[in-house]
């Protein structure tokens, strides 16, 4: 079969130019989601990692609650002091069974935006601690997310700080 030209002589670069600019809108809508969407990295990585949440009926500032993943692993999340109080130091700690050793901590913000916050692991024992110090809000209470990261999975939490 031979090769023939378009009649208009472009050589096809109509095609090529047209799948250049869809790619082009591609990355331009990702790029917008990632802005409009301040936890869009977060969402997108959970999205395909195992997630085990803890049980609704936990409170964690009546005491330590446990997430377990489909396969039986655990990860328990205490916090200190209990009432997580914002514009002071709270102090997280992770213990676990089957996961191994956790990769990192994230909180955020449930119902409001305050920002992304990572703070640093220490490991103490059988356990990994995190200390920080939850912003102030002008809420009475406020819910946070404390996503703890494991190699290829993660554990959900919910803190609700008190306003000082």
């Amino acid at each position: 079969m031979a090769h023939t030209e378009p009649a208009d002589g472009s050589g096809g670069r109509r095609a090529s130019s047209a799948v250049g600019w869809a790619a082009w809108g591609l990355l331009m809508a990702g790029v917008a989601v990632a802005w409009a969407v301040p936890d869009a990295p977060a969402r997108l990585r959970a999205w395909w990692r195992p997630v085990a949440a803890m049980p609704a009926d936990c409170v964690l500032s009546a005491g330590p609650c446990t997430a377990t993943f489909a396969d039986g692993a655990q990860v328990t999340l205490s916090v200190e002091p209990p009432d997580a109080p914002a514009d002071a130091p709270v102090t997280f700690t992770l213990r676990g069974a089957g996961v191994g050793a956790p990769t990192g901590v994230t909180v955020q913000g449930v119902d409001m935006y305050m920002g992304v916050f990572a703070p640093p692991l220490v490991a103490q024992g059988d356990a990994h601690v995190a200390t920080m110090t939850l912003p102030f809000c002008t809420t009475d209470a406020m819910r946070w997310r404390l996503d703890a990261l494991y190699e290829g999975r993660t554990a959900v939490f919910e803190i609700v700080s008190v306003a000082p």
